[in-house]
């Protein structure tokens, strides 16, 4: 069950204005996110270097580039993308959170097992509660777990992420990068390849960030009525 009045819960299902509060508080939090990865803020500087020879590539990953290791970029890079999906899903009008099938004697068991297979409108979710006219904040989704919809959704699910534009290239560079994140896990070794392809696939990530990620922080922080100190910058 999730609450109507609680931010960070069901908040961002009342109507627009809070649903774009919400967003933008998401995407804020991408931007840190993405902010913190030296894979992406200087990746510039590694593909200049590797261009450059051997010597002075070996002396700038093991000089001072190498803040943070390579599986810990690619977690930063899964989380700010998760992140972002689920808020174009919200400024589209569907619900993140997983729907319970096991609540109210298994009454939205087929909604749940359609949301295994593409997004659900929240409108949706309201009319099969009976929440279309509902007024004020002060109500709650018997449908709705606290946990929202998993990466994968996005990544293996084509409904999901053509829903929201998501260019095919974009998917299967995070699906890799999803791949070595889950090593986590079982955690041996964070030796890695560096080549051309996949520095210009950190290069394609830091484009599309700053194109439409960027851009629709500092929408809807105008939006919303918020003072240029929220702007955010390109990475």
């Amino acid at each position: 069950m999730l609450n109507a009045n609680h931010l960070f819960e069901a908040a961002c299902y009342v109507d627009e204005k809070k649903r774009k509060w919400v967003v933008l508080c998401i995407l804020k939090t991408c931007y840190k996110t993405l902010s913190a990865a030296s894979f992406i803020t200087r990746i510039e500087e590694l593909k200049s270097s590797f261009e450059s020879g051997f010597m002075e590539f070996n002396n700038f990953i093991y000089g001072d580039f190498l803040e943070e290791s390579f599986l810990m970029n690619a977690v930063k890079v899964c989380m700010c993308f998760e992140n972002f999906f689920k808020a174009e899903l919200l400024l589209s009008d569907y619900i993140i959170h997983e729907i319970d099938e096991t609540v109210n004697q298994g009454k939205y068991i087929e909604l749940a097992q359609r949301q295994q297979k593409y997004p659900i409108k929240i409108s949706e979710i309201k009319q099969e509660e009976g929440l279309l006219l509902q007024q004020g904040n002060e109500y709650s989704f018997q449908s709705l777990k606290k946990t929202t919809i998993k990466f994968n959704h996005f990544l293996n699910k084509k409904k999901y992420y053509s829903e929201i534009a998501v260019p095919k290239k974009l998917i299967q560079i995070l699906y890799t990068l999803n791949k070595r994140r889950n090593t986590l896990h079982y955690f041996v070794t964070d030796s890695y390849e560096v080549s051309n392809e996949n520095i210009d696939e950190f290069i394609y990530i830091k484009e599309y960030f700053n194109k439409y990620l960027v851009s629709k922080t500092n929408i809807l922080v105008q939006e919303l009525g918020f003072p240029d100190v929220h702007l955010v910058k390109p990475l």
